[in-house]
């Protein structure tokens, strides 16, 4: 997963199918949430858990950020990444179903570029991709 890789999305069926080159089997759970950037970020349910830890603390049924997330512009991205996200299953097929909001908030045609970031993946329109 270290190189990007142009992936087909299936807009008819909503859906991306996975690469080989990512280990997620059939069944696994997903994270996919959408950036202020434009990309979609896809984490594994695991990965995800062990991030938003990291980054959000809860108490009294409230949430908080956690001492590590000081600045204003990264704390819109974190409250975006939370209200955006869903969790997805693996189809048999290793298919990934993407909702029509994260579709259209990452301005996605055809094709999605693939992007590895080391503990998770950016989803983005060719077009529009920003390294």
């Amino acid at each position: 997963m270290d190189s990007h890789e142009l992936l087909e999305l299936c807009i008819k069926k909503g859906a991306i199918c996975l690469p080989d080159s990512y280990p997620a089997k059939a069944g696994s759970l997903v994270f996919l949430t959408t950036s202020l950037t434009g990309c979609l970020m896809l984490f594994s349910k695991p990965e995800w858990i062990v991030t938003r830890d990291k980054l959000i603390t809860s108490k009294d049924g409230k949430i908080y950020f956690t001492d590590v997330v000081t600045d204003k512009l990264w704390q819109k991205e974190i409250q975006n990444l939370i209200a955006t996200g869903e969790e997805l299953e693996v189809t048999k097929d290793r298919m990934l179903a993407i909702s029509d909001y994260q579709i259209k908030a990452a301005k996605l045609e055809e094709a999605v570029l693939w992007v590895p970031k080391g503990k998770f993946i950016e989803l983005w329109n060719p077009k529009h991709f920003k390294d």
